[in-house]
């Protein structure tokens, strides 16, 4: 009877996290939404901060790669180093 009722409370408080997570996600996204009414042009650029951030995590060296490509090809670009 114990070990029921150890199981039966370990479920309700998986429930409540489960819940507290889901309200949280909930307001994640009024706050993404309210966010974009207001000031899109700053959520937009917060959006691909975002983005940018988890690809350069996921693969860092690529990214390391293509950043110094588009300094290189700034500096062609602007006639500070020739091809």
């Amino acid at each position: 009877m114990r070990l029921l009722l150890i199981f039966v409370s370990a479920c309700v408080a998986l429930a409540a996290v489960k819940v507290a997570v889901t309200a949280l996600a909930l307001l994640f996204l009024i706050a993404l939404i309210w966010g974009a009414c207001l000031h899109p042009r700053e959520m937009a650029g917060f959006l691909t901060l975002c983005a940018c951030m988890s690809v350069f995590k996921a693969h860092t060296l690529p990214c390391l790669a293509v950043i110094g490509a588009a300094l290189i090809a700034a500096k062609i670009a602007k006639g500070e180093i020739r091809p």
